[in-house]
């Protein structure tokens, strides 16, 4: 069974930890990465796009939060910081980084 098993990011993404699959908006994939982005794949045609860059090596997940935030654990960081600066869309979430001790 698990011959077919595809890696999804495999070669492309560095160490992915935590994977968030949003379904309402059409199965795209968001993770954390060890080099500081937030990256999500496109359903559509499998490809992975630097969504936010947060930084810090200690991205360690991603979960959205009632109002369409989206939350990341940096173990690296404490407790709750800005959104970063990147520009944003009005499509795409805002990005929060918030540290549980």
């Amino acid at each position: 069974m698990l011959q077919r098993l595809e890696k999804l990011g495999e070669g492309a993404l560095d160490a992915p930890e935590d994977v968030y699959f949003d379904a309402a908006a059409g199965g795209v994939l968001y993770t954390a990465t060890r080099d500081g982005w937030l990256q999500r794949m496109h359903p559509n045609n499998g490809s992975w796009e630097r969504w936010r860059f947060v930084g810090g090596t200690g991205l360690l997940g991603v979960a959205p939060s009632a109002d369409g935030t989206m939350l990341v654990c940096d173990a690296d960081k404490v407790g709750y910081l800005p959104p970063p600066t990147a520009p944003c869309s009005s499509a795409m979430p805002k990005t929060y980084t918030c540290h549980d001790e």
